[in-house]
């Protein structure tokens, strides 16, 4: 056994797999890419998201950045403003019905989640937010969204014409 070990070739084949795992450790930290799945998710957002995924993903734009900056900077397709909170929504297709979007929320105008998602994937950018805070945030989106429906009921569309 220590015959086999003692061989350049043996030594060299060692050196070079351990030089490949450090190198594929490596580019997996900087990316973000761990598994098939993240690089099939990787590229759906580069498919189908508006551009400002990349921000998000390289960190270029964070956690505790203040809201009306990123605004500023990246013109969301749809801002909603509620009980203290800011949601930023944008589009990759803003025609039609979209199926892919960006979306980040601020608390008290700084950014405190992000993440991107379709129907088939989720891709988490950050959150900071406590399982209270959540709670309260879905209960002030559920408010708000309550609120539009009751002021636009009654402004229906005309009815389908019958044939």
């Amino acid at each position: 056994m220590k015959q086999l070990f003692s061989t350049r070739w043996v030594k060299l084949s060692i050196v070079f797999a351990l030089l490949l795992a450090a190198s594929a450790t490596g580019f997996a930290s900087y990316t973000g890419i761990w598994s098939r799945r993240d690089f099939q998710v990787y590229q759906a957002m580069a498919k189908e998201c508006d551009p400002v995924w990349r921000d998000f993903y390289w960190g270029r734009i964070r956690a505790g950045q203040d809201v009306e900056d990123v605004i500023a900077k990246t013109h969301p397709t749809v801002v909603q403003r509620f009980g203290g909170f800011t949601v930023l929504s944008y589009f990759g297709d803003r025609e039609g019905i979209p199926f892919t979007g960006v979306s980040a929320t601020a608390k008290d105008g700084v950014l405190v989640w992000a993440e991107a998602g379709s129907c088939t994937w989720t891709r988490v950018f950050f959150n900071q937010l406590s399982p209270a805070e959540q709670q309260h945030f879905w209960a002030a989106r559920n408010a708000h969204w309550s609120a539009l429906f009751e002021e636009r009921r009654g402004q229906d569309c005309a009815p389908m014409p019958r044939e």
